[in-house]
Parts: C-alpha cells; sequence; structure tokens
C-alpha cells in the first residue's frame, strides 16, 4: 500500500526571515502554512538522517513531518551555479527545512529518494522565492507517492517531541474565566475600600462631634466662673 506524501519547505532569502515557503495543499488551504514554520526545526542533518516529529489537534488534525536540514546552494537558485553556500544581508548562511508531510502518526520506513524527490520537486519553487522582497502566501504543493522497496536502506530517523497544537476554542472559556475574576476581585476591593472610607468618615464625624461637645462644656465652665 503506498503512502501519500506532500512536500514542504521552510526556509529565508536575502531579505526575508525564515518561513514556510512550500505548504502542501490542504495545509494551505486550510489557512495553517505558517504552522510548518513553527513545527520545523533543528541542526543541520548529517547524510540518510531526518527530523520525525508528530503535530497533533491541529485544524487539519493530525499528521507527521519528515525533513531533513541542509545549507542552501546557489545550486539552488541556479542549475548552473557552484556550491557556495547562500547568505542573507548580514552574511549569516541559509539553510533549507525540506522534507515531506503523511497525514498518518504511525511509524514507517522512508527512504533516500523520497527525500531526494522532495528536494527536486521544490528547487524551482526556492529559486521563484529567492527573487521575493515582500512576505507573500506560501507556495502550494501536491502528493506524490513514497518509495516502496524493501531492498533500499532506510533513512534513519531522529524522533522530535511531538507538536500539540493549542485549541483555541478554550482560549474565551480561559479569557472569560479570568475576566470573571478580575471582575470580583475588582469589586471586592472596592467594597473593602468603601467600608474603610464609611468607617474613617464616621470616625471622623464622632471626633468631630466628642469636641463639639468638649468646648461647648468647657465654654459653660468658664461662664460659670465668671
Amino acid at each position: 500500500m503506498s503512502i501519500k506524501a506532500w512536500p514542504f519547505l521552510v526556509s529565508r532569502n536575502r531579505d526575508l526571515d525564515y518561513r514556510t515557503v512550500v505548504a502542501p495543499d490542504f495545509i494551505y488551504q486550510a489557512g495553517i502554512s505558517n504552522l510548518l514554520a513553527k513545527v520545523a526545526d533543528g541542526d543541520l542533518t548529517k547524510s540518510e538522517y531526518v527530523f520525525v516529529r508528530k503535530v497533533q489537534d491541529s485544524k487539519v488534525g493530525d499528521f507527521t513531518i519528515i525533513f531533513r536540514v541542509l545549507e542552501a546552494t546557489e545550486k539552488d537558485i541556479n542549475l548552473q551555479g557552484s556550491n557556495q553556500v547562500l547568505k542573507d544581508s548580514f552574511g549569516r548562511k541559509i539553510y533549507l527545512l525540506e522534507g515531506f508531510v503523511i497525514q498518518e502518526i504511525g511509524s514507517s520506513n522512508f527512504f533516500q529518494k523520497d527525500i531526494d524527490r522532495v528536494h527536486n520537486l521544490i528547487v524551482e519553487n526556492y529559486s521563484q522565492f529567492w527573487k521575493w522582497t515582500t512576505p507573500s502566501s506560501a507556495i502550494s504543493s501536491t502528493a506524490f507517492s513514497l518509495a516502496n522497496n524493501e531492498s533500499d536502506i532506510p533513512l534513519k530517523l531522529e524522533e522530535l517531541e511531538p507538536f500539540q497544537v493549542r485549541n483555541k476554542a478554550s482560549i474565551p472559556q480561559y479569557n472569560q474565566f479570568i475576566s470573571v475574576g478580575l471582575i470580583a476581585a475588582i469589586i471586592t476591593i472596592l467594597l473593602i475600600t468603601m467600608g474603610l472610607f464609611l468607617k474613617f468618615s464616621f470616625g471622623n464625624k464622632e471626633l468631630q462631634k466628642n469636641n463639639r461637645n468638649n468646648a461647648s462644656f468647657l465654654n459653660s465652665s468658664l461662664k460659670l466662673e465668671f
């Protein structure tokens, strides 16, 4: 049984920072292409190694990304280019986080020809992206079938911690809870403040009354003496 896979690419060019350059069509259509830029992360991969990461509870359900990290070279933007590593406007090396997405969570074998095929599919898109100077939407990719040849040596997998997409549906409830608690706290503080104010005011009135009584008594005493 063949497994469908969708190419993706996260990278940057001279002017634009790292972002999702190529996204699977179903992720692109759901408007969550930027999610791939969040979940694809890692250092340069060794030959025959790839990263594997499960993404859970996304808008399109659970899926798995398989990718590698390479240095981008002039050949990636020009077939006649050299192996010179591309750099951004600050002189920093540029990396390609390229791989594919499968709509499954279970483990499987992946082969070198799979990841090499992805590179051949996305390199034209990267060449196009290299000319961008302002942000634009990711480029949509279509599915291909992964190799199913048991005679090939499978890639070595380095599993990353699964990425749990935050459930936005729970955010309003949480915010509502925080708001109600905050309002209750403010009301409590106001009531305490008003109570203290009234107590202080009443105390001042009693003190003033006592002072007046004492003054009247003193005046009466002085009149009697005279």
